[in-house]
């Protein structure tokens, strides 16, 4: 099962995916880039499939989750590779809140659900305020900015819902117990990974092309893999 996490930036979605990380007992980071965890493995926890996580969640600076991955195509990737491996797949991210394409992709040919953390306007306001305050940024703090991520992301889920039947609208309170409804299912026997499968992952992240890049291949050197 793929589970996205989704809302307004501010409303919780790192902390949901921290929460979530912390009903497992162990935990086991596979692959860094640039010195942080980019894929963790969740697992020895009883009624629960393992589980991968997309993205670091430390706490080396603001930026976690996908948004530290620069592109939809590397995104889309690290997600179809380890639910192919039958791993649950975790990922949240403003990149992914604002835009429907990969998600809904994803749903056509994948189990996916969509948690989407519903939180009134004003206390996300008041929260991002509060971080920026809180972060020595409270001049980069702009209003008007807010209001219209917070539209991009609504029209985003809109799209999604089109193409979604498991979208859940829920309080941050209720983070743990629909995640914990959703993956809870029958054991499935993870199909073993090897070194030689690792490192067919970042062959492809080598080769793998951007417009953005004009066609420039990725450093294979910001991918390390963890033996």
């Amino acid at each position: 099962m793929i589970v996205n996490i989704r809302g307004y930036s501010g409303s919780g979605k790192s902390t949901a995916v921290k929460n979530i990380m912390s009903l497992y007992n162990d935990k086991e980071v596979l692959i860094t880039r640039k010195h942080r965890p980019l894929i963790t493995r969740l697992y020895n926890t009883l009624e629960l499939n393992e589980c991968i996580v997309i993205g670091p969640y430390d706490d080396k600076n603001q930026t976690l989750g996908c948004d530290t991955i620069a592109y939809n195509e590397q995104i889309k990737l690290l997600i179809e590779y380890f639910d192919d491996l039958k791993y649950d797949v975790l990922c949240e991210g403003m990149m992914l809140s604002t835009n429907h394409t990969i998600i809904s992709e994803l749903c056509k040919h994948r189990d996916v659900s969509v948690i989407y953390l519903d939180v009134p306007h004003e206390q996300i306001i008041k929260q991002r305020k509060q971080r920026a305050s809180d972060n020595n940024r409270s001049t980069d703090f702009k209003h008007d900015i807010s209001v219209m991520n917070n539209k991009t992301v609504e029209k985003s889920l809109d799209k999604i819902q089109n193409t979604c039947n498991n979208v859940y609208k829920i309080g941050n309170d209720k983070i743990l117990e629909t995640f914990i409804s959703i993956v809870h299912s029958p054991i499935r026997k993870i199909i073993t990974e090897n070194m030689d499968d690792r490192f067919h992952l970042m062959c492809r992240y080598d080769t793998m092309t951007s417009k953005k890049l004009n066609d420039k291949k990725f450093n294979m050197e910001l991918f390390d893999v963890k033996s």
